[in-house]
């Protein structure tokens, strides 16, 4: 994707990955692995899903 002329931010935990999608600027789409190391993509996933700041992002796993 950052050949593609997007901006590519990487984490590799869950909750690394949480801290990533709350900062500015906010991404516009999210690739989540399912098998994270701390907390795993679903969980991640939901986390997202109920914070208000973070609900409208869309996820891909």
């Amino acid at each position: 994707m950052g050949r593609a002329g997007f901006q590519v931010v990487a984490a590799a935990t869950g909750p690394d990955g949480l801290i990533a999608a709350q900062t500015d600027p906010r991404p516009d789409l999210i690739l989540l692995d399912v098998d994270m190391p701390g907390m795993n993509g679903f969980d991640v996933a939901t986390t997202l899903q109920q914070n208000p700041d973070t609900t409208s992002i869309p996820i891909i796993f």
